[in-house]
Order: C-alpha cells, then sequence, then structure tokens
C-alpha cells in the first residue's frame, strides 16, 4: 500500500488586514466654510464669481461675490439707460429743427419711450437695496461727466464770440445771426444742445427710480427753460422732489 501524505492548508506569508473604510468627505460642509472666507475673493472679477455661483450655491453667501454680481448688475442697467438716452436724442435731433431743443422743448416722451424707461425701472426695482443705490450712484456720477462736457462747450463758444469780436455781456439779434453763421459756433452750439438733451432724458429716468408716481410732473418740469437754464449752473443730476 502507498501512503499519501494530506496537504498543508498553510496561510499565506503576505496576508494584508482588513481595509479601513474612512467616511465621505462632505462637500457641502467643505464649500461653506471656504465661502464664508470673504477675504479669499477680494479680488474675484465678475465671471469668476458667476462661474462660482453656477457651481456652488454657497457662494452666494461670500459678501465679495455678491457685492461683484450686483455692481455688475448695476453697471448693466446703467448702460441701458445711458444708451437709451443716446437713442432717444439722436432720434429726435434727426426728425426735428434743433432749434426745437434750445430753452423749453418738448422732448416727446411718448408711449414707445415710457415703456422702455418703465421696463428698466421695474426690472431694477425688483433687484437688491445694493443694486438700486448703485444705478443711482452711476447715473448721478454720468450727470456730472455730462455737466462737465457741457461747460467745455460754453467755454468753446464764449472763445469763438470772443474771436467774433461780439460783446458778450450786449448780444443783440445781429450778434445771434453771426454767431448761427459761423461754422465752428453752430458745431459747438449742436454738441452744447446735445448733451443737455441727453442730460434731461437722464434726468426723466433718474427721478423715476426715486418716485415714478410723479412721471408726468418730471417730464413736464425737465421740458421747461426754467429747468434748462439751471441745470448746467446747478450741477444738480437730480430734480427730485417735485
Amino acid at each position: 500500500m502507498t501512503l499519501v501524505a494530506p496537504l498543508n492548508h498553510s496561510p499565506p506569508l503576505n496576508h494584508s488586514p482588513p481595509l479601513n473604510h474612512s467616511p465621505p468627505l462632505n462637500h457641502y460642509l467643505l464649500s461653506e466654510v471656504i465661502f464664508t472666507n470673504d477675504e479669499a475673493f477680494a479680488e474675484i472679477d465678475v465671471e469668476e464669481a458667476r462661474m462660482m455661483l453656477c457651481v456652488c450655491k454657497n457662494a452666494k453667501n461670500n459678501r465679495n461675490i455678491k457685492a461683484c454680481i450686483d455692481n455688475a448688475k448695476a453697471r448693466d442697467y446703467c448702460k441701458q439707460i445711458i444708451n437709451l438716452s443716446m437713442t432717444k436724442t439722436n432720434y429726435e435731433f434727426y426728425n426735428r429743427l434743433l432749434s426745437e431743443f434750445d430753452g423749453a422743448s418738448d422732448l416727446n416722451i411718448d408711449s414707445i419711450h415710457k415703456e422702455q424707461v418703465n421696463r428698466i425701472i421695474a426690472s431694477v426695482s425688483n433687484e437688491c437695496q445694493y443694486v438700486i443705490d448703485g444705478v443711482k450712484h452711476r447715473i448721478s456720477i454720468e450727470q456730472i461727466r455730462n455737466f462737465d462736457i457741457y461747460y467745455t462747450q460754453l467755454q468753446k463758444a464764449i472763445n469763438v464770440i470772443d474771436r467774433l469780436g461780439i460783446d458778450i455781456d450786449n448780444i443783440s439779434e445781429e450778434d445771434r445771426e453771426l454767431c448761427d453763421e459761423d461754422e465752428e459756433y453752430y458745431s459747438i452750439k449742436y454738441n452744447r444742445i446735445e448733451i443737455a438733451t441727453i442730460y434731461k432724458y437722464n434726468s426723466y429716468v433718474l427721478n423715476m427710480l426715486v418716485n415714478k408716481n410723479k412721471e408726468d410732473e418730471i417730464i413736464k418740469y425737465i421740458s421747461t427753460e426754467e429747468y434748462d437754464n439751471t441745470w448746467w449752473n446747478s450741477k444738480t443730476p437730480m430734480i427730485h422732489p417735485i
């Protein structure tokens, strides 16, 4: 008889211990910690801020990210208002005589223009107070810039009057005709009245942001000769309360 030795089932030499499974990472808590650090996003630009808002909802809690987005909104609304005022001015100047806008003038704020303005006002009014104040501030700065341009045009006009040998303190009707016949003076006059008209349309929107219930009173006042003669002298971008 042949004897067969039993197999020896000994454990392998390299026996690994069981894996130790760590708890899953809490990404929500991690993002909350990251976005509570306002200073970490102090230099963020608007595109980066928008991307952050898209990928993580906690980004809206960061002060600098929110301020960046709100500033961009205010800037966009301001551009809409300025472009609307300039477009309206160009349209009116193309279809009417320049003299119709010097002094008391019908700004022709018709139903179409009112609707466009009120659409912007409604959108701005739905924003937070930071955006609303930002729009008012930016338009006010734009109005002051328009004042500076207008004042520069006045200085140029005075130089032309002096060149023509006209006594600025005693201008006759003949002197006015002489000025209007001068190409340089007429160009300056056009620029001056254009800036004044844009200023008036901006004033309409700016004051509607303050009290849209007084729309008719606002339009009536900015169309008067009194306003035409005083806005650039007072350097006041707002005309409320009316």
